[in-house]
């Protein structure tokens, strides 16, 4: 009975660790049993941010996933994304994703101080020994950053294109004329080159006499 709690403990201290090490990368980690009615506290909440907490106040300690998502729908998501949301997060559309796939992804944004910013759920399938899903886990995290680099990474590349398929015969043109420029300046400092030294020669001997 000791060895157990023991163990239990152990397993307690080590799981909070892991929970700790994500704390500041996601602003929310829950798990969901399917195997609650959607009326019943089907959330286990392992780590949720102060930032979120702040922002949504009614979230702490609520335990029932269809509120959960309620409150961060019409407290968090930008207007425009909330139809999206609250459709592509109503559990059966959750789960009818995850029969198939390990991972199911739904971004959208929120407004912090004048700024839409990205944000992005995650929902990972949890299955049991004969492979039936019996819950998800699901995490929230800031991906603006990722967002917006990937936007410029994405817009360059198609100026870059743009430009290529503009004015690529003059940019092709104007290499040239730069590459026959280039040994044609190569070709006058050598001839150049060949007549100093012809010079200095002369020079020298002349100096010597």
């Amino acid at each position: 009975m000791i060895n157990k709690d023991v163990n239990q403990q152990s397993w307690i201290e080590k799981s909070n660790a892991i929970i700790d090490s994500i704390a500041d990368e996601f602003d929310c980690v829950c798990y969901v049993d399917l195997a609650k009615n959607l009326d019943e506290d089907d959330v286990d909440i392992f780590h949720a941010s102060q930032f979120l907490v702040a922002r949504v106040p009614a979230l702490r300690g609520e335990r029932n996933l269809r509120k959960r998502f309620k409150l961060i729908c019409d407290n968090f998501v930008c207007s425009e994304d909330r139809d999206d949301f609250r459709e592509r997060t109503r559990r059966e559309v959750i789960a009818q994703n995850l029969e198939k796939a390990t991972q199911y992804i739904v971004p959208f944004r929120c407004e912090l101080d004048g700024a839409e910013v990205y944000f992005q759920m995650n929902f990972f399938a949890d299955r049991d020994k004969s492979g039936m899903l019996k819950g998800f886990t699901l995490r929230l995290r800031n991906v603006d950053r990722d967002i917006r680099s990937k936007q410029r990474y994405e817009l360059e590349r198609h100026l870059n294109e743009n430009i290529v398929m503009k004015f690529g015969e003059k940019v092709e043109s104007v290499f040239q004329d730069f590459v026959l420029q280039g040994r044609t300046q190569r070709s006058f400092s050598g001839r150049g080159q060949a007549q100093w030294n012809r010079w200095a020669c002369c020079h020298g001997r002349h100096s010597s006499r």
